[in-house]
């Protein structure tokens, strides 16, 4: 039997992770649409060198690594 109190919460909780996974989405989406700068570019092009081909979750590590882009 479902406990009405604890699927309030369950359902209160899963609102707060779609409200907050909506807003880094649009925060994404307002980087993807900036031009990179020099050093941008300069960290991905060491991104690729540290991350080879290869390495798991590489574009995961390379955006971790660039940090202002993902």
């Amino acid at each position: 039997m479902v406990d009405a109190a604890n699927y309030a919460k369950d359902l209160e909780l899963m609102k707060e992770k779609e409200a907050k996974a909506a807003e880094e989405a649009s925060k994404v989406k307002e980087d993807k649409s900036k031009d990179w700068t020099p050093e941008e570019i300069k960290n991905l092009t060491k991104g690729l060198t540290k991350f080879p081909v290869g390495t798991v979750n590489r574009w995961r590590a390379i955006a971790d690594f660039v940090a202002s882009k993902s």
